[in-house]
Formats: structure tokens, sequence, C-alpha cells
């Protein structure tokens, strides 16, 4: 439960850009690149497989580390100010009774369990706890010899998987890529996949946990790193008429620095390159950026007082800042009118801009 002080706060001050502790993940997958690649304070040789940078789940909940909010919840945010966050996509919040986007980053340096998310119909089918889910992957570095597998084959059946799965051997009825740094892939619910060897990706995913296990590459042999398998029910979700599918095609947008990655029913995902600096104008909805390559600054001009002057000691309309490094992530209320971004060296500035649609 969040404290008086906590409570009193939600409710009294404005909102603002906010940053969230991450939540990590230890899973036999995992490996050491999100400390090294980010510079995270994690113990070496943790096998951090997840970073949970902003999540609104019972399996991990994002907390605030910055401002007035600060030790809040994601969910005591939302839940508390649900029409000033998320402007004209309230009936997310309403729909779901919590934050409808979850952002992670991915550290992939063994293979991740073959697995395929249930659709929303399948999930209520199911009767499950969880809703499903469909999300994206953006590679953010990538060894050689590193692989992404998403969809089957043409012509791949139930039974033809089934089958495969008795021999141990589902690799050949798998759509395989060699990833380089910046593919997008679009993994929709319903289509099984599966990345590893080397490969660290940016998800982006509706706000679910609900994942199928059908194949854990053999490992079961090893019972210190196998992990439990829910073939019935991955076998039931997977979408076998899912087409081959590779990485997504960037396609322009109205403004010069951007291109558009994904549109799909859970949310829309936009690139950003940040060469010297560049305006970007609300839409009336909330967003959630990330940094995927180099170091930006995010200047805030949030409209009509944003923060009370008893907080901030400013009687004019503040300007808020936020320095955000390489893998470092922010949420933006949809009362945050612009952001002026700017690369902090030489180097450009690649962003993620996610919000639903």
């Amino acid at each position: 439960m969040p404290s008086k002080q906590i409570i009193s706060n939600l409710k009294r001050y404005p909102l603002y850009p906010f940053r969230f502790q991450p939540i990590y993940k230890n899973y036999p997958w995992g490996g050491d690149a999100l400390r090294t690649l980010f510079n995270r304070s994690v113990e070496s040789g943790a096998n951090v497989a997840e970073s949970w940078e902003i999540a609104d789940h019972a399996n991990g909940q994002s907390i605030i580390t910055n401002g007035p909010f600060l030790g809040a919840t994601l969910h005591d945010l939302v839940s508390s100010r649900p029409e000033g966050f998320f402007g004209s996509e309230s009936r997310l919040f309403d729909r779901f009774n919590r934050f409808p986007l979850m952002l992670k980053y991915i550290d992939a340096q063994d293979f991740i369990s073959l697995q395929v998310h249930p659709s929303e119909a399948k999930a209520k089918e199911l009767g499950l706890p969880d809703t499903g889910k469909t999300e994206a992957w953006v590679v953010v570095d990538a060894k050689p010899g590193s692989v992404i597998y998403a969809g089957l084959k043409p012509h791949c059946d139930r039974t033809r998987l089934e089958q495969a799965l008795q021999e141990g051997d589902v690799e050949s009825l798998l759509n395989r890529f060699e990833p380089k740094i910046g593919d997008c892939f679009l993994l929709e619910a319903g289509m099984l996949h599966s990345a590893g060897n080397g490969v660290v990706l940016a998800e982006v995913q509706q706000t679910s946990d609900m994942s199928f296990r059908v194949f854990d590459w053999n490992r079961e042999t090893d019972k210190k790193n196998s992990r439990p398998l829910q073939v019935e029910q991955a076998l039931q979700s997977i979408n076998y008429m899912s087409r081959p599918f590779g990485p997504q095609v960037g396609h322009t947008t109205a403004h010069r620095n951007c291109e558009r990655l994904v549109i799909c029913d859970g949310f829309t995902l936009n690139r950003w390159n940040c060469e010297e600096t560049f305006v970007w104008n609300s839409d009336n909805r909330c967003h959630i950026w990330t940094v995927l390559q180099g170091s930006a600054t995010a200047i805030f001009h949030l409209g009509r007082r944003t923060t009370p002057e008893d907080y901030s000691g400013r009687q004019s309309d503040p300007i808020a800042m936020e320095c955000l490094k390489r893998g470092d992530s922010m949420l933006v209320p949809n009362s945050c009118r612009s952001i002026q971004w700017a690369a902090d060296s030489d180097e450009p500035a690649i962003l993620l801009d996610i919000s639903g649609v």
C-alpha cells in the first residue's frame, strides 16, 4: 500500500514525465549484456534475462523514482489519475484496469524457450487469469550467429508440429532469421517464436505475462536449467494460418526524423533519429520513450503550471529536463504538450516512441 504522503501527492500534484526502477528477471537463457551495454548496477554473472522497464502487472510493478510521486507504483498512478494521464486512451484503462502496455529489455544469450502468447479471445476461451498479448522486438545488439525464430513455415499444421516435438527437432519448421541491429519483428498473438545465441532486444507488448512454452531446446534433460512446458495450451493457442514472417519495413511519417515500425491493435511503435535536436508535439495520448543508442536530453514544456509552486519554488510555468542514456526509459502523460529532444554527443541518439492506438 502507498504511504499517506504518496496518496496525498497523487491527488495534489499535477502529472509530469515519470522514470521507474527496472525490475530484473533471472532465467537460464539470460546473461550479462544488460549490465555491460547499459552500464547497469547489476551483479556480474547474475544471469539477468529481462529488465521490465515499465510494467503494471501482478508479476512486476514499476515504482516511480523521480518527482513528488517518488515511491508510488505505476498502478497507483494510473488508477488515481486515468483521465489526466491517458487523454484519448482513457478507455484502455477502463477496459483492463491497469496500464495497457509494457516495455522490457531482453538478453537472450542462450535460447528463449519456443513459446506462443494466446490471443485475447483464446485467453478467455481457456479461462486464463491473464489476457492475451501481441508484442514487437527491436534488435538492440546481435552477436554473429544470433537467431530469431518467428512463425511456422507454410503448410505446417498441428499434426506436423506435434510429430516434430515428439522427435525433439522443431527447428526445421520455423522461420529463421539472422538479426541485425535495428531490425524489428512484430509477433502477433498466436505466433510461435524464440530468440537466442547472443541477441539483445527491446520488447514492446500489451500488458500480460501469459506465455505457453512448447519446446525448451532439449534443456529438459538438464534439471537445473529446464523450464516447465505447457504443450497442450500452446498447441491450442498457435495460429497455424499465420504467414511467413520477416523484419518490419519502416514507413516514413510527417516528421523527417521519425519512421513508423509498427501499428497494430495493441500499440503504435515509432523510431526517432536525433542527430542534433527535434521537437515532438503531443497527440493527446501518453507515450513511452526509451533510448536504444547514444544518449539524449528531453526538455519538456508542460503547459499551465504542472509543478506546484511549493514543490518547484517557481511561480512561472516550469520547464522540466530529463537526461536519458542508453537503455533509459520514461513515461510521458498526455498533459505534456511537447518535448524538445537533444542529442548529448556527436553520436546520434536513436529512440523508440510507444503509444496506444
